[in-house]
């Protein structure tokens, strides 16, 4: 399957320079440390920079460099590991604590919209689940990538099945189920392939432990191979551990990767637990608590009433339904998406959208 290259470098992969530099600078010198990493062109700024430009913009963009230069020839490599490692520490908790918390910024955004859908303050139709799927996306975008994207064969003729189903359901006379179904259709058909992603994104962390333990207890050990991002970006890592060759700077090493694969996988948990919190707002809202207000409006036989009133109140009680309807197939899409990738998304958005329809098909408007 022909793989995605990442067009962007996500905030994460871009500490695996500072885990490079943190264990070279001590053994080599820190000039020679920026060799292969972003750092290498600040090298001659810092190596040049007077004391008076210690705050200058290149510096501050470089500050784990310009610290090593300070050190360097006045401490131990033991001290001086030390030194760049708590810097090191102090960036990687910073990202751990900050994707999180735009995670959650962003996530909120889509629960009050969610709700503002389900309950008609927000008529903005089909868009919600576009709306919500940028959303999701967002989300995606900000999480360390631990999968490869691609198309496969399984994504064309799942996008083929799901494109048939929708007109065929269309024409059917069942219109605002087309969407669901096509969105169910694909997501199913692409399944296996996510089976098969997510069980080697799950192994990653353990894989990277693993491969850089084989190099204090094997005399060959496993090298990283590319089955994720995240391997792929730790490989020079590796390459340097081994290279260096003494087993005290591998269990240097070790502690690097181990630090990085602890704040990845915790960013990970989080945004899975957004995810589902999505998911749960959006069935359970949006679908559920509209189907109980609408059933008991027909119920008490109060509906015309109500509906002359809504009139006057801000939003449209008729619409209510079909608004939670588009509200829950959006919260499908945003929380599948932040929980691996699109065709999460897709297959959530169809069975959450295929139980709304359910519940909520016989209050739509004629």
């Amino acid at each position: 399957m022909p793989r995605l290259s990442p067009i962007y470098q996500d905030p994460m992969t871009s500490l695996i320079d500072d885990l490079r530099f943190t264990l070279k600078a001590p053994i080599m010198g820190w000039f020679e440390a920026t060799r292969g990493t972003r750092y290498e062109r600040y090298a001659e700024v810092i190596l040049n920079a007077p004391p008076g430009r210690a705050f200058s913009r290149a510096v501050k963009r470089a500050s784990l460099v310009w610290t090593a230069r300070t050190m360097e020839g006045g401490a131990s490599t033991d001290a001086y590991f030390q030194m760049l490692l708590n810097m090191v520490s102090q960036s990687v908790r910073l990202y751990a604590d900050l994707m999180p918390s735009l995670a959650e910024a962003i996530a909120m955004i889509a629960i009050v919209l969610i709700v503002f859908t389900g309950i008609g303050l927000t008529v903005i139709g089909p868009l919600t689940i576009l709306g919500m799927g940028m959303v999701g996306f967002l989300l995606w975008f900000l999480a360390p990538k631990d999968h490869w994207l691609g198309f496969s064969i399984l994504d064309a003729i799942g996008i083929a099945i799901a494109t048939g189903l929708g007109i065929v359901t269309a024409l059917a006379g069942i219109a605002n189920l087309a969407i669901p179904i096509g969105l169910l259709a694909y997501g199913i058909t692409v399944m296996p392939r996510v089976i098969s992603d997510w069980r080697l994104a799950s192994s990653a962390g353990l894989r990277v432990i693993t491969s850089f333990n084989e190099l204090l207890t094997k005399p060959v050990p496993t090298p990283l191979r590319e089955l994720s991002p995240i391997e792929a970006g730790l490989k020079p890592l590796w390459l340097d551990a081994r290279s260096l060759g003494a087993p005290k700077y591998v269990s240097w090493a070790n502690t690097l990767v181990g630090l990085y694969i602890s704040a990845v996988n915790t960013t990970r948990r989080l945004m899975l637990i957004y995810a589902l919190m999505m998911l749960g707002i959006g069935l359970g809202f949006s679908g559920g608590l509209t189907w109980y207000i609408m059933a008991n409006i027909v119920s008490t036989g109060a509906s015309q009433a109500l509906v002359t009133a809504s009139q006057y109140s801000g939003f449209s009680l008729s619409s209510m339904p079909l608004q939670a309807f588009y509200a829950v197939i959006g919260s499908g899409m945003a929380g599948g998406f932040a929980m691996f990738d699109h065709r999460t998304g897709a297959l959530t958005a169809g069975v959450l959208g295929l139980l709304a329809w359910f519940l909520l098909h016989s209050f739509f408007p004629l």
